[in-house]
């Protein structure tokens, strides 16, 4: 009976602390003119990023790279999606979510 309810806790306590309120903000260049490109587009272009983020996603410690990456690449379609991947989620159960990782892909065209 005690060791179901140590796991139930455990387990718990563990979704507790992978929760977070993490925001990533998406900037495209102002001097150029940039698409919203379909999702069943291919794209000829493909980077992706690590966001960290500290005290369960209320401090953001990466600074936005979108908008380089955007300019530098001369695109003109750009779609963006946020995940936490496999990786992401074991980075921030080990530290109990305090300091916190998602992904950011980044697919465009030129």
């Amino acid at each position: 009976m005690f060791r179901k309810f140590a796991v139930t806790l455990a387990v718990v306590t563990t979704c507790f602390f992978m929760v977070g309120c993490y925001s990533v903000r998406m900037a495209a260049p102002g001097d150029g003119d940039v698409k919203i490109m379909s999702p069943a587009k291919s794209a000829s272009f493909k980077s992706s990023q690590m966001n960290w983020f500290a005290l369960w996603g209320l401090v953001s410690l990466t600074p936005d790279k979108t908008e380089r990456i955007i300019r530098e690449n001369k695109l003109t379609e750009v779609r963006t999606e946020t995940k936490t991947t496999f990786i992401d989620a074991i980075i921030s159960g080990i530290i109990f979510g305090i300091v916190g990782v998602n992904t950011t892909v980044i697919e465009g065209n030129r």
